[in-house]
């Protein structure tokens, strides 16, 4: 064997260093949320309580259960939105309740199993091939979709103009809070300008960049990027101005649209903690940490148990403030997030949104977590299908945010004004001639794109043969078992 060969792809190896990973990452979680977090945000609530150890061993073990079966390599949009959520949703859900002790140890244990049950059942779910539907995607012509892409974010920019929402000051963290709230009100007037902006920055920007990337043609990440900063500035969502370094990584990972081993993940927010609590320690501050760490995973999964703490006392929400409104009776007087953050943080102007746990206990009780997690479940093998052909590095740029705002929003809410339909329609309708024809330049050469490709392009466009797409496919399983 030649010594330039690919090492082979040992599975034992791999989850060995996922389990290792999701291990070290509820290590340092929790001691990042013991010293740097609750000392400083008690008064958010976020109090730290001295775990018991047979019940906190028992929910490490179902997390450590999850790890188990999560996929080993990122060769999916839905491996990698799996493995994000698992990091920044359903391990915070699973240990900062209880740290915290915002739930009985009754209803904790209730939350841990189910949550353990609804997630494995997605995980499962996302594991069907793609061959399994017969259906076949039909694309539309390259200056169709631009043309789309084009006049969705016309119609976005010019809503914001329209609405005086455009400002040409970047806000600071210290005022996102009142730019958010004067966005709100903008928002008032153009109910249509709230469902397209977050559409457009989580998903069509992040196509603009990727494809850039992609095809080494600058001025498309610029004009991404720059799309990014005028939302940013607009709305204050700072999981915009967070978008243009984590896009500009996962290119950088993903370069070769290759598949990575999902060890990577964990491995990386155990850095992120890791970095971000060394630089609070140097500059004796917690400020770090908390736009970290406290924001993208201890606040979503201390709000996981909020929202349970407080539907479990009160009627369920039934979805009655939304679209079930003319079925069933609404019991209180404003959305649901508003309520916990109201009866919680004792804060009613505050938007305490929550996850799917969260969200579908609030409606449904624990039927409800189920029900979203379907939802979540058909959503990533639609992703899937409709995904194929297309290079790993678009996939995965076009739904890291959508994978980020689903730890602090319900499904449903995700699907209609987070990007994720949005999301699944430019995946279905996108020619793949788009990534497969263009050259690309590499080493200051132009090289065009792999055979495999293109291949997986011309099968989408309909003009490869039965054979053609055999041997593909032959090749593609052969490449994924020695990859």
């Amino acid at each position: 064997m030649s010594s330039s060969a690919p090492m082979p792809f040992r599975k034992e190896h791999a989850r060995l260093l996922v389990f290792a990973g999701t291990l070290t990452l509820i290590v340092a979680l929790h001691f990042s949320y013991q010293y740097l977090i609750a000392p400083f945000y008690s008064y958010a609530k976020l109090t730290y309580t001295s775990p018991d150890p047979l019940i906190y061993g028992l929910l490490i073990v179902l997390i450590l259960a999850m790890a188990l079966i999560m996929p080993l390599r990122l060769a999916r949009p839905s491996d990698f939105v799996l493995w994000v959520l698992y990091a920044v949703m359903v391990i915070p859900s699973m240990m900062i309740p209880y740290l915290t002790r915002t739930l009985g140890t009754a209803t904790q244990l209730m939350m841990a199993f189910v949550i353990t049950a609804c997630f494995s059942g997605v995980i499962l779910a996302a594991r069907i091939p793609d061959h399994a539907f017969r259906a076949r995607i039909r694309t539309v012509s390259p200056r169709v979709f631009w043309l789309g892409i084009i006049l969705f974010s016309a119609a976005t920019y010019g809503g914001l103009a329209a609405s005086g929402a455009i400002k040409f000051a970047i806000p600071s963290l210290t005022q996102v809070y009142d730019v958010r709230a004067q966005f709100s009100d903008y928002l008032a007037n153009n109910r249509v300008v709230g469902y397209l902006v977050p559409n457009q920055a989580n998903v069509i920007n992040p196509l603009v960049i990727a494809t850039g990337l992609y095809l080494r043609r600058w001025w498309m990440v610029i004009v991404g990027m720059l799309g990014e900063l005028v939302i940013y500035a607009a709305a204050a969502y700072k999981t915009v101005l967070f978008a243009i370094p984590v896009l500009l990584i996962v290119a950088f990972v993903f370069r070769k649209s290759r598949p990575r081993q999902s060890a990577l993940i964990p491995w990386a927010f155990v850095g992120v903690i890791s970095v971000s609590a060394l630089i609070d320690a140097a500059l004796h501050t917690p400020w770090i940490t908390s736009l970290f760490t406290r924001r993208f995973m201890d606040l979503p999964g201390f709000l996981t148990g909020a929202w349970v703490s407080v539907f479990s006392e009160g009627p369920k929400a039934l979805f009655a403030y939304s679209f079930l409104s003319k079925f069933f009776f609404y019991d209180y007087a404003t959305p649901p997030a508003y309520v916990v953050a109201a009866q919680v943080l004792g804060s009613p102007q505050t938007n305490a949104n929550a996850n799917l746990f969260g969200d579908g206990y609030a409606n449904f009780g624990w039927w409800g977590m189920a029900f979203e997690s379907a939802i979540l479940a058909v959503v990533l093998v639609l992703a899937n299908k409709f995904s194929r052909g297309i290079p790993l590095m678009i996939v995965i740029q076009l739904f890291v945010m959508a994978s980020i705002t689903l730890a602090n929003t319900s499904v449903v809410t995700a699907l209609l004004t987070h990007g994720l339909v949005v999301g699944l329609i430019v995946l279905a309708a996108a020619p793949r001639s788009i990534w497969a024809r263009s050259t690309l330049v590499q080493r200051g050469r132009r090289s065009h794109p792999p055979p495999a490709v293109a291949a997986t392009a011309s099968s989408y466009d309909g003009t490869a043969s039965w054979w053609q797409r055999s041997k593909l496919a032959a090749v593609a399983a052969r490449q994924n078992h020695e990859g």
